[in-house]
């Protein structure tokens, strides 16, 4: 019998985000563009104090405190300054990376389409 692994859907990510689960993701974030053994933490200037401040929020947020837009948009600043998928940090759905890293590849050339 072959295996077929299932297509995954949008209905496999959060539709709500998990602020934990957002916590931890901001964690893995800072890890890999801080790690000194990577070449990104030599190339990268990392507010740890926005990502310290990201978490912490998150954490109050999962712990059943109210939102504060004005975190919030520090929040995406942070993200997008650092490149990052809001998508994935709140959902867990990994395509908006995906597609930011295909921007500028090969796959922008188009088509050979002629007619045979």
């Amino acid at each position: 019998m072959e295996f077929r692994k299932r297509k995954r859907t949008k209905a496999d990510y959060m539709a709500e985000p998990n602020y934990a689960d957002a916590a931890d993701r901001i964690e893995v974030i800072l890890d890999c563009l801080t790690d000194p053994n990577r070449i990104i933490s030599k190339m990268v200037k990392v507010d740890r104090a926005a990502a310290s401040r990201a978490i912490a929020y998150f954490r109050r947020l999962a712990a059943g405190m109210e939102a504060d837009g004005d975190m919030q948009a520090e929040i995406w600043e942070f993200l997008h300054a650092h490149k990052q998928c809001v998508d994935w940090v709140m959902t867990g759905d990994p395509t908006c990376m995906i597609v930011n890293l295909a921007v500028g590849t090969c796959s922008q050339r188009q088509p050979d389409l002629r007619v045979v």
